[in-house]
């Protein structure tokens, strides 16, 4: 879709503001984070091919554009990275506990999380 809309630059933002008819929302005047999405609208995105996808809940809980944050601290948590280090990649203040308390969905079984089933990296996932 970005391609059709000629906004398919590899150093441009995947999600990206839309007028009511699809285009792209004119940021010749923009600051840079005005190039974004807000985050209303990304939620609200990813709500939508969720639901789309047969999947608006993973593991009892509804999926949110937040939870594109508690896959790659799960993914960390397994790989035994500490806390610090994943507080510093998820820009969460330091000594934060939000990673642990909201964004660690380890204990979701792979029979609970039909993204289970989908390959990282071209290698067969856990559940496969």
């Amino acid at each position: 879709m970005l391609k059709e809309l000629g906004a398919d630059a590899p150093a441009q933002p995947v999600f990206r503001a839309l007028t009511v008819t699809g285009r792209l929302a004119n940021r010749r005047l923009a600051t840079p984070r005005g190039e974004r999405m807000k985050g209303g609208a990304v939620n609200e995105r990813v709500q939508l091919l969720a639901s789309r996808a047969g999947i608006p809940y993973v593991g009892g809980k509804k999926v949110r554009a937040h939870s594109l944050r508690a896959g790659p601290n799960t993914d960390m948590i397994a790989a035994g990275v500490p806390l610090r280090k994943r507080n510093r990649r998820g820009r969460w203040a330091a000594g934060s506990t939000t990673a642990d308390t909201v964004y660690d969905r380890t204990l979701i079984t792979p029979e609970d999380d039909p993204l289970s089933k989908v390959p990282l990296g071209g290698f067969k996932s856990p559940a496969q």
